[in-house]
């Protein structure tokens, strides 16, 4: 929609969640995007039941998705289902 800031997922596994890789990520990602707004599954989900109702309408309205993993392998494949 005209005017909006753009929106951007960033997934990453729930075992970054809250943690200092993830604040790091999550603030780089501001950092190159200042206007958009930053969707953090783990500050916007309860749980996976939760996502996956969600999910569906949310891609409908991204301008963008990041993916970071852990630092020791690749990330999972949830976000890439639709």
């Amino acid at each position: 929609m005209a005017g909006e800031a753009p929106l951007i997922y960033a997934a990453h596994p729930m075992t970054t969640y809250g943690t200092p890789r993830e604040a790091r990520a999550l603030a780089r990602i501001a950092e190159l995007a200042p206007h958009a707004e930053i969707v953090n599954p783990a500050a916007r989900y309860r749980d996976s039941a939760h996502w996956q109702a969600d999910w569906p309408r949310l891609l409908a309205h991204l301008s963008g998705l990041v993916v970071f993993g852990t630092g020791a392998g690749p990330s999972g494949r949830g976000a890439f289902r639709s």
